[in-house]
Protein backbone atom coordinates (compact mmCIF):
# COMPACT_ATOMS: atom_id res chain seq x y z
CA UNK A 1 0.00 0.00 0.00
CA UNK A 2 1.66 3.47 -0.77
CA UNK A 3 -1.01 5.32 0.58
CA UNK A 4 -4.63 7.17 0.08
CA UNK A 5 -4.16 8.92 -3.22
CA UNK A 6 -7.96 10.09 -3.60
CA UNK A 7 -10.74 10.67 -0.77
CA UNK A 8 -14.43 10.57 -2.58
CA UNK A 9 -17.62 9.99 -1.20
CA UNK A 10 -17.76 6.83 -2.94
CA UNK A 11 -14.73 5.44 -1.25
CA UNK A 12 -11.09 5.39 -1.08
CA UNK A 13 -8.10 4.75 -3.88
CA UNK A 14 -4.71 3.60 -2.99
CA UNK A 15 -2.28 2.57 -4.88
CA UNK A 16 -1.11 -1.06 -4.58
CA UNK A 17 1.95 -3.01 -5.65
CA UNK A 18 1.01 -6.72 -6.78
CA UNK A 19 4.25 -8.38 -5.74
CA UNK A 20 4.79 -11.51 -8.24
CA UNK A 21 5.66 -8.93 -11.28
CA UNK A 22 5.88 -5.56 -9.43
CA UNK A 23 2.62 -4.01 -11.59
CA UNK A 24 0.89 -1.02 -10.13
CA UNK A 25 -2.69 -1.02 -9.49
CA UNK A 26 -5.74 1.44 -8.24
CA UNK A 27 -7.85 -0.27 -5.48
CA UNK A 28 -10.82 1.27 -4.60
CA UNK A 29 -12.32 0.71 -1.39
CA UNK A 30 -15.72 0.81 -0.04
CA UNK A 31 -16.91 0.64 3.45
CA UNK A 32 -20.35 -0.82 4.44
CA UNK A 33 -21.14 -1.74 0.69
CA UNK A 34 -24.81 -2.19 0.25
CA UNK A 35 -25.88 -5.42 -1.74
CA UNK A 36 -26.93 -2.57 -4.96
CA UNK A 37 -23.43 -1.16 -4.31
CA UNK A 38 -21.91 -4.91 -5.15
CA UNK A 39 -24.87 -5.73 -7.59
CA UNK A 40 -23.47 -2.55 -9.50
CA UNK A 41 -19.78 -3.19 -9.52
CA UNK A 42 -19.43 -6.73 -10.75
CA UNK A 43 -22.73 -5.65 -13.51
CA UNK A 44 -20.15 -2.90 -14.50
CA UNK A 45 -17.05 -4.64 -14.25
CA UNK A 46 -18.61 -7.43 -16.51
CA UNK A 47 -19.41 -4.94 -18.81
CA UNK A 48 -15.93 -3.60 -19.20
CA UNK A 49 -14.53 -6.89 -19.63
CA UNK A 50 -16.12 -7.21 -22.56
CA UNK A 51 -15.00 -3.92 -24.09
CA UNK A 52 -11.18 -3.68 -25.94
CA UNK A 53 -11.27 0.16 -25.87
CA UNK A 54 -7.84 1.51 -25.03
CA UNK A 55 -9.70 4.34 -23.52
CA UNK A 56 -11.24 2.48 -20.88
CA UNK A 57 -9.75 1.41 -17.38
CA UNK A 58 -9.90 -2.11 -17.07
CA UNK A 59 -11.25 -3.96 -13.65
CA UNK A 60 -8.96 -6.40 -12.63
CA UNK A 61 -10.60 -8.03 -9.52
CA UNK A 62 -13.24 -7.33 -7.71
CA UNK A 63 -12.97 -8.52 -3.74
CA UNK A 64 -15.18 -8.78 -0.99
CA UNK A 65 -14.47 -8.90 2.68
CA UNK A 66 -17.44 -8.42 5.40
CA UNK A 67 -19.18 -5.59 4.31
CA UNK A 68 -16.15 -3.89 2.57
CA UNK A 69 -16.01 -4.20 -1.68
CA UNK A 70 -12.43 -3.97 -3.08
CA UNK A 71 -12.11 -3.18 -6.69
CA UNK A 72 -8.87 -3.26 -8.50
CA UNK A 73 -8.05 -1.28 -11.49
CA UNK A 74 -5.88 -0.71 -14.41
CA UNK A 75 -3.18 2.05 -13.30
CA UNK A 76 -2.92 5.10 -15.79
CA UNK A 77 0.42 6.56 -16.40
Amino acid sequence: NFGIDWNGGFGIIHKILRKKDQKMFAMKSVKNASQADKTMAINEASLISHLEANEMIQCEDIYFHNNSMYIILEMMD
